[in-house]
């Protein structure tokens, strides 16, 4: 009986060969792209951090000036009474209002986490920790926000390293509160109080200048730890010590380091 197997035809080698080497240089390609994404990144979170050490000079210009004083948060809302406070102290480098991962506002294509708010004639991606305003005598709240005992008011304080003043945001101006929940996902535009700062522009993390003019990244989840306002719970919760469970973060939370 004759035997009819065969080794491949030549044809069929060179094929073989063929898309082999059309794999490699595709998986190649893959990892290329994902290496220049990943130092696009870096730069930008370099550059973000960057801009944020230009606002630590900004902020304790003005405290300095201010009997070590925050603003008072009258004026326009919307962050308008940050913005106009310290206009004078950044309006021939308005590009610091950027975060180099969010340039383009909503109405020009921006998409969420990496889009950029606009107050009348300005375009930011960086917010306020309202609760740093030193609200007149008599105030019982600002622009809805209380009790008045909550505030910092000024810059001399103990626990300056972990009191957050300006960072990463979806919004101008956020006053957030231990028991505010994370977003359902990055960046929603409807997001209030820690959801407006919860919008994950640089893996998983948030750039934060603090009250003693530092300026580090910290993790989505770490965010609950921070010292927000005066009466503050570090501890709530939305932390391990507060008794939150992997399971209680949106999905796409979960793998984050947990705090």
């Amino acid at each position: 009986m004759m035997d009819k197997r065969r080794g491949l035809t030549r044809i069929e080698l060179l094929v073989l060969f063929g898309t082999i080497v059309l794999i490699m240089l595709l998986v190649l390609l893959a990892q290329h792209r994902s290496q220049h994404k990943m130092k696009e990144q870096s730069g930008a979170a370099i550059a973000c951090m960057e801009s944020l050490k230009q606002w630590a000079l900004i902020f304790a210009m003005y405290t300095s000036d201010n009997d070590n004083h925050f603003f008072n948060g009258e004026g326009g809302s919307d962050g308008s009474w940050w913005i106009d406070a310290t206009r004078h102290l950044w309006k021939t480098r308005p590009e610091i209002l950027l975060c180099p991962m969010a340039t383009t506002p909503l109405a020009k294509g921006g998409r969420s986490p990496f889009v950029a708010w606009t107050v009348d004639d300005i375009s930011g991606s960086y917010g306020m920790n309202g609760w740093i305003c030193d609200p007149p005598q008599g105030k019982t709240e600002l622009w809805g926000q209380g009790p008045i005992e909550n505030f910092w008011r000024t810059a001399d304080v103990n626990e300056a390293d972990n009191v957050p003043i300006f960072f990463d945001a979806t919004s101008p101006e956020t006053w957030p509160r231990e028991t505010d929940n994370p977003p359902g996902f990055p960046g929603d535009e409807n997001a209030k109080g820690m959801q407006r700062v919860c919008c994950n522009r640089h893996e998983g993390f948030v750039n934060i200048l603090f009250m003693d003019w530092s300026v580090r990244r910290v993790g989505q989840k770490e965010l609950w730890k921070l010292k927000w306002h005066r009466n503050y719970n570090t501890d709530g919760p939305w932390t391990r010590a507060g008794g939150v469970q992997p399971m209680d973060w949106p999905e796409w939370m979960r793998h984050f380091r947990d705090y």
